[in-house]
């Protein structure tokens, strides 16, 4: 069993309703559990790509005191995401007739069978993975765990309800039970927007900058110093960039081609992650 195996867990994961049950009855104690109409939504989709976002509603049954009755819980799951992605080249209408049950099959075959899935190979590398994904939600709890540490009015936080990291005894349930906070508006980077909207995220970036310097040796060894070449060469593979393009022919029009044989053609210089890696060093020269 591994991060890449399929569960019946919330939002198909391997982190149940139990477990998160039994967090929040600690760390809030209180002998209330989760009610029958208990709801998990998945609210994050279209918004990163290695995680999934539950919007819990817990139906709690014999309060003894004041609980939230909406929280959102963060579950480290790399492999899913990008699952359901390769698994839309497998039929003519992207995957809605893909059973999920047989996505694990279609991901090892798929470069076998019509040259647009991702091959056996491929998917080996993905798994060999796990501890650079291990890496990345781990680092990211040690980040919390330090920003905690910090005043309210020096760094804007959600409240942190429980964590989980990765380890040698717990392979693949890595989560993060958080304060669900409404009427967020998300903002993507190829948005225009003033400067003077960037005042406080530029300042929640200074604190973040003077933050490192307290983290430990130990806490830094999880961090990667090349995020594109451990994370991402598993996946854009020279194989696996031309069975991307063979898709975006396959669910493009002939309006494109031109442009998709463009693209094509500088695909191998745009995908250099090495130097990706050191762009910041190049860039400070």
């Amino acid at each position: 069993m591994n991060l890449y195996t399929p569960s019946n867990g919330l939002l198909g994961t391997h982190v149940t309703w139990e477990d998160i049950e039994e967090d929040m009855q600690r760390e809030l104690d209180t002998v209330a559990s989760f009610g029958p109409n208990k709801t998990a939504k998945n609210v994050g989709d279209g918004r990163g790509f290695m995680s999934r976002i539950a919007l819990i509603e817990p139906d709690w049954q014999h309060k003894d005191k004041q609980l939230p009755e909406k929280f959102v819980v963060k579950i480290f799951v790399p492999k899913i995401r990008f699952v359901d992605c390769v698994s839309t080249s497998y039929d003519g209408n992207y995957g809605r007739n893909v059973k999920k049950e047989k996505h694990e099959e279609h991901f090892r075959q798929g470069g076998a069978q019509n040259g647009n899935g991702i091959s056996a190979e491929a998917c080996d590398l993905l798994f060999q993975s796990n501890f650079h994904c291990y890496q990345v939600h781990n680092a990211e709890i040690n980040v919390y765990n330090h920003l905690l540490k910090l005043p309210q009015e020096s760094f804007p936080n959600a409240k942190i309800y429980y964590m989980k990291k990765f380890s040698e005894y717990n392979p693949v349930k890595g989560y993060l039970i958080m304060e669900y906070i409404e009427n967020i508006k998300p903002v993507h980077v190829y948005e225009n927007i003033p400067p003077k909207s960037l005042s406080k995220v530029l300042r929640a970036k200074a604190v973040l900058e003077a933050l490192s310097l307290r983290f430990t040796v130990g806490e830094k060894k999880e961090f990667t110093n090349k995020p594109f070449t451990e994370l991402f060469a598993p996946i854009f593979t020279e194989e696996t960039v031309q069975s991307m393009v063979l898709a975006l022919r396959d669910f493009g029009t002939e309006s494109i081609k031109q442009k998709i044989d463009e693209m094509q053609k500088v695909l191998v210089d745009v995908i250099d992650l090495p130097w990706a890696d050191q762009l910041a060093d190049e860039l400070g020269d």
